[in-house]
């Protein structure tokens, strides 16, 4: 498990407008299991439960790629999304650089 504190110039606007929505998070969190051990899902599971008490309910995509509508909006803010919508319609219209399987309904 890898906890990052966050904030600094992580925490600033850049000058122009990106994919990243979660800059007023304090930390993040990453857990990385090997699938086929026996216990890492319970692990994993209890390790999110004691952590829950600070968790804002959001992604990184880099972490856990969007893959339906509801990890969509934890991963982006909905002015966000709807911005990466209009641009994968008018760049990629045929999903050739998609990742994860989320697409706008």
């Amino acid at each position: 498990m890898e906890i990052r504190q966050l904030g600094g110039a992580y925490a600033l606007d850049g000058p122009h407008p990106d994919a990243f929505s979660h800059r007023s998070a304090a930390y993040s969190m990453l857990a990385v299991g090997i699938a086929g051990v026996p216990g890492v899902h319970q692990h994993g599971d209890r390790l999110m439960d004691a952590l829950r008490p600070w968790d804002t309910g959001r992604v990184w995509p880099n972490f856990a790629p969007p893959h339906d509508a509801a990890s969509a909006l934890r991963a982006y803010d909905p002015a966000t999304l709807a911005r990466l919508a209009d641009i994968v319609d008018t760049y990629d219209p045929h999903g050739v650089l998609q990742a994860g399987s989320y697409t706008r309904a």
